[in-house]
């Protein structure tokens, strides 16, 4: 071998141990994450073109101080986000004006986000930028000077206005939990009441005009199914008035509890617009004409096949 090849060899020999410590001291480079035990049952959220708080009462959030309950995955992502961040590097002190212009840390682009427990505040987060490839971000932390990059983009998790977290459902509930429901459209009332015991296939028995229909229990299962939820196309401002023109009116009943729902229409054909009132909600909204048509039932379709 020669000098020549054998120098190339060490040379090579070299540089090969020296990425292998880079690689192995990077992998070592430690990622601190800070937790939160506990569970924030208020998370305020302030930017330059939004303020409002998220609060949780009786197990429920809401959104806003208008009784609206929040989207749940939202809000779940955002007690994550607050109760569990990892801290990538420190990269500088927001006391340099410079540096918070660079990261957006100023409070024209900004957001801030508290979050309290029985008014006792847990954490403050100021969100910066996100840097280019969407996966961190540039944060603060309780109201100190350090500038922090983090994992996970809380820009997108926060950014989002009041009323883009109103739920868009007045209820979900278990179709199975259904016990009765009453019908009524002009003069036609009927009702359903389930007879099978818990954990039998379902038997339902018809009064008023269901009285001497031979029911079909897979249809009806199904139809109760349709309204065990119910989604709003768009909510209402509290002072609309509600149309003269009741088109249904369906009540079930869940462990001795009522919901009530009524639906009112507007108009004829494609311009028609349905509005519901619930005693779910202090708020009315507008259902889609698949949604409200769900409700709006003929006894006769839930019949036996002759």
């Amino acid at each position: 071998m020669t000098k020549r090849k054998l120098i190339l060899l060490i040379v090579t020999g070299v540089l090969f141990v020296i990425a292998l410590l880079q690689s192995i001291l990077g992998n070592l480079s430690p990622v601190k994450t800070i937790k939160l035990d506990t569970e924030p049952d208020k998370i305020t959220i302030t930017s330059s073109s939004n303020s409002y708080e998220l609060t949780k009462k009786n197990g429920t959030w809401y959104v806003g101080t208008d009784n609206f309950e929040a989207k749940k995955t939202e809000v779940n992502q955002m007690i994550k986000a607050v109760q569990e961040i990892k801290v990538l590097e420190k990269v500088g002190s927001a006391s340099n004006e410079m540096l918070e212009e660079r990261f957006d840390l100023l409070d024209a682009k900004a957001i801030v986000v508290t979050a309290t427990k029985q008014d006792k505040e847990l954490r403050t987060i100021k969100i910066g930028k996100s840097t280019s490839t969407g996966s961190q971000s540039y944060v603060t932390l309780d109201n100190k000077k350090e500038v922090y990059l983090i994992s996970g983009n809380l820009s997108n998790i926060f950014n989002k206005t009041r009323d883009s977290l109103r739920s868009e459902y007045i209820y979900e509930v278990s179709s199975k939990d259904i016990t009765s429901i009453n019908v009524s459209k002009n003069a036609n009332t009927w009702a359903l009441e389930r007879t099978n015991k818990p954990n039998q296939d379902s038997e339902w028995k018809g009064s008023g005009t269901a009285e001497n229909l031979v029911l079909d229990n897979a249809k009806v299962d199904a139809w109760v199914n349709q309204i065990a939820t119910l989604k709003v196309s768009k909510w209402l401002e509290d002072d609309v008035n509600v149309p003269s023109n009741k088109e249904v009116q369906v009540q079930f009943t869940i462990n001795g509890q009522v919901t009530d729902i009524a639906i009112y229409k507007e108009g004829i054909g494609d311009n028609a617009k349905y509005i519901c009132v619930c005693n779910r909600t202090p708020h009315k909204a507008e259902l889609s004409k698949i949604t409200a048509t769900k409700f709006i039932k003929d006894v006769n379709e839930l019949k036996k096949s002759e």
